[in-house]
């Protein structure tokens, strides 16, 4: 229709009226371009919107994770204390003799969870970080994922430590059960008095208490880095983010 309007201009030689169409078209596609810009930013913000309420989520499930760690090992820590002190003592009172075979059995043991957002991996994987506006977020994203990353790789190499010396302490009892429960029933069967005068074998559940403290607070560092992660999403949000029914 504008095309044979154009055409019949052309054929009138009326210049104005040809100037006219022209504009017409180049303003109708300047708005349609500018449309199409338009739904596809509000497309990206919303998706946007969506990775951050993932993101979110993410960081809350990982802080449960961690603490659900410490509890575990805060009831560690206290047997690990009782192993050492008995040990270096040479008594094992009645009273500590349970909480002294769960701590020796499970001596400098701390579970490595994979520290990740899922959100934030599909967004590297898939090479859209930059679909997060906010400069600042993106920025403490890369920091709290190296710091994450880092910190398992430390406990990584600490395990594998760990192993090592567990591989030479469990050779001095025997494991009978557990319900491997935190502050549950666990029994070993050992010669207290022998492994009392065992100075290398002190030695090594110390080193092992060092490697566990050493993760306990790397455990605490990463669940600061969280909190501070899902604090700037909530910021940039404006809200915080509620589980749907069936989420």
């Amino acid at each position: 229709m504008l095309l044979r309007r154009i055409t019949q201009h052309v054929k009138d030689q009326n210049w104005f009226a040809v100037f006219i169409d022209f504009i017409i078209v180049v303003v109708g596609v300047f708005i349609g371009i500018q449309v199409a810009n338009w739904n596809e930013e509000l497309a990206e913000r919303v998706l946007e919107q969506q990775y951050l309420e993932r993101i979110y989520f993410d960081t809350e499930r990982l802080i449960t994770d961690i603490e659900d760690g410490l509890e575990w090992s805060e009831d560690q820590k206290a047997s690990q204390v009782v192993v050492l002190n008995s040990f270096r003592s040479g008594v094992l009172r009645p009273q500590d003799k349970a909480i002294f075979e769960r701590g020796l059995a499970f001596f400098g043991y701390s579970p490595i969870h994979t520290r990740e957002s899922l959100a934030v991996q599909e967004l590297k994987s898939s090479g859209r970080m930059a679909i997060i506006s906010d400069i600042e977020l993106r920025e403490l994203i890369g920091l709290v994922e190296q710091r994450l990353s880092t910190t398992k790789e430390h406990a990584l190499h600490m395990k594998e430590n760990r192993r090592k010396h567990l591989s030479e302490v469990s050779s001095h009892w025997q494991f009978i059960e557990s319900d491997f429960k935190p502050k549950g029933i666990t029994k070993i069967q050992y010669d207290f008095d022998t492994l009392a005068n065992n100075q290398e074998f002190i030695n090594r559940l110390s080193q092992m208490r060092a490697m566990f403290q050493i993760q306990r607070r790397n455990a605490k560092n990463d669940q600061d880095d969280i909190r501070q992660l899902q604090k700037a999403v909530v910021e940039v949000l404006g809200y915080t983010p509620q589980r749907k029914n069936n989420q």
